[in-house]
């Protein structure tokens, strides 16, 4: 009796631990792949009758396949020739194979549409690697070709050894949607990698990662107007790496990471055209939100909240233009809490808000290089020994008129050479600004306040130096920046009133002149005649 119960505990057992794996057999239908150059060929490559079905229109024409099982694909499906549309009903797509993509789209015009570009209700249909090292790219797409995306379609679980974990793009790439979720590339663009020309219009990438471009590396022609990346990661460029053409609007990048770059790492030509980044970070290296060593122009949009070791936004040695819709705050870094310029860098201030930013040194701007500030908003930065507002121990110059926050002193490195001073272009209206300047040495902890030693250089545009001990630009609006370094009302101008006061006490005494004259001659000539010369 006790062997017949072990017996059939044993058999329930065995059924149970099989069911798992027979489940797991059931649940995806091996593919051959192969060759395309028409619908039937696709239909064919992924499964036939057993897995897919040909979408027809009202004239009997095929417009798309629609996968409605599981399949794993035996071999890569190549498409050379024509225009497909793939989409699926919940469908998941693996393959069994380690070397090549599941997909290789080439020939000139050829293109394949992955998902429902007419809306789907059905629930998606997700590419998924099983987090399997491979050699290839999910979509591999060749010069000439071009691959279009759209909502309804998920890569997840993606590693590549080489670059683009889910997308390898060398012709044209167009994101309506999709999801990347824990798309790895060892060597660069963990979700997407461009040579070619992309717009990401929408869709999100989340938890990305690679060496350099954690969720895209681009070395072709990018614009983003609509995606959202978080949690990437990489050691240059969080979220993104660009080595040729970058426009990034109406995206965000959140909580990314990276050594260099929290969220963006540039080396060639980028451009902010509106969108966000924020709470992204390089904690042990430079540039929490952008790395930047080419050319970055900040047209509009935010960058908020970011963390670095140098330059809690920006880390700029290149050229950084900054324009009137851009609003820079809440850096927070060790040397630069917004901006850390260093000594080949270039800034060009013509607008925007610099704020919030807080460090040990120049918490709005710390600046070795070049900086010419003709116009925007910095204030309301706080630097814990020097420089609130700027910290110069490069070259500044003001043409026209920018704010910095009587609050935010501006630091200026004193030298033998006065090649720290600050400069005053033609342009410059004093009378409509206000700077509390510092000054200080360098010291082997950071820099040094010497507020009763030495003067502060202000260079005029023809080189001429104008020196004064706390140098104090001043406004005629009532206001001064006095000895001991405090804003006070300034004195009031008493010229006119005494010219008045002049004016009305000469008047009084002439007319008090003119008065006792009269009454002389007229006491005189009464004090001459008798009473009889009256009658």
């Amino acid at each position: 009796m006790l062997r017949r119960i072990l017996i059939s505990i044993f058999v329930v057992l065995f059924i149970i631990s099989a069911l798992p794996m027979a489940f797991s057999a059931a649940s995806s239908v091996s593919v051959p792949g192969g060759n395309v150059t028409s619908y039937d060929e696709l239909f064919e490559a992924l499964g036939g009758e057993a897995t897919a079905v040909l979408k027809k229109n009202d004239k009997g024409e095929t417009t798309a396949v629609q996968i409605f099982e599981n399949i794993e694909l035996s071999s890569p499906v190549r498409i050379a020739s024509g225009e497909y549309v793939i989409y699926g009903a919940g469908a998941t797509v693996t393959a069994s194979y380690k070397d090549e993509s599941f997909f290789e789209v080439s020939g000139e015009n050829t293109i394949l549409v992955i998902g429902n570009p007419e809306g789907s209700t059905t629930i998606d249909t997700t590419f998924n690697g099983n987090e399997i090292s491979r050699s290839g790219s999910v979509l591999t797409v060749d010069a000439k070709a071009k691959l279009v995306v759209y909502s309804g379609t998920v890569f997840k679980n993606i590693v590549t050894t080489a670059s683009g974990g889910a997308v390898s793009n060398k012709g044209e790439l167009i994101l309506y949607g999709g999801k990347f979720e824990k798309c790895r590339a060892v060597v660069s663009g963990g979700a997407v990698y461009n040579e070619g020309e992309a717009v990401f219009a929408a869709g999100t990438m989340v938890e990305c990662s690679s060496d350099i471009g954690g969720a895209v590396y681009n070395c072709g022609k990018a614009t983003f107007i609509g995606t959202e990346m978080k949690t990437c990661m990489a050691d240059k460029g969080g979220a993104i790496y660009n080595a040729s053409e970058l426009k990034y609007a109406s995206s965000t990048i959140s909580e990314s990471k990276a050594r260099l770059g929290g969220a963006i790492y540039n080396e060639k030509n980028c451009e902010l055209l509106g969108g966000s980044i924020s709470n992204c970070s390089s904690e042990n290296g430079e540039g929490g939100a952008i790395y930047n060593v080419s050319e970055l122009v900040l047209t509009a949009g935010s960058l908020n909240g970011n963390i670095s070791k140098k330059g809690g936004n920006i880390y700029n040695n290149g050229i950084l233009e900054m324009n009137k819709n851009i609003a820079i705050s809440s850096g927070k870094a060790e040397n630069g809490g917004n901006i850390y310029n260093d000594t080949l860098g270039k800034i060009n201030s013509k607008g925007g808000s610099v704020t919030l930013g807080k460090a040990e040194f120049g918490a709005g701007v710390f600046n070795l290089g070049e900086m010419i500030l003709e116009g925007g908003n910095y204030h309301s930065n706080r630097a814990n020994v020097a420089g609130s507002g700027i910290l110069n121990h490069g070259a500044v110059s003001m043409l026209k008129n920018g704010y910095v926050d009587p609050d935010n002193d501006f630091f200026v490195v004193l030298s033998e050479d006065n090649a720290h001073a600050l400069k005053v272009l033609a342009g410059w209206e004093y009378n409509k600004q206000i700077v509390k300047l510092s000054c200080g040495i360098v010291t082997n902890a950071g820099y040094e306040y010497k507020e009763s030693v030495g003067d502060t250089l202000i260079i005029n545009e023809d080189d001429s130096v104008v020196i004064k001990d706390r140098f104090d630009l001043y406004n005629k609006n009532g206001f001064v920046l006095s000895d001991n370094g405090k804003i006070a009302k300034a004195p009031g101008d008493f010229t006119e009133v005494f010219y008045i006061v002049g004016a009305v006490v000469a008047f009084a005494v002439v007319v008090a002149a003119i008065v006792i004259t009269v009454r002389f001659f007229d006491k005189k000539k009464s004090s001459a005649n008798g009473a009889d010369d009256y009658f």
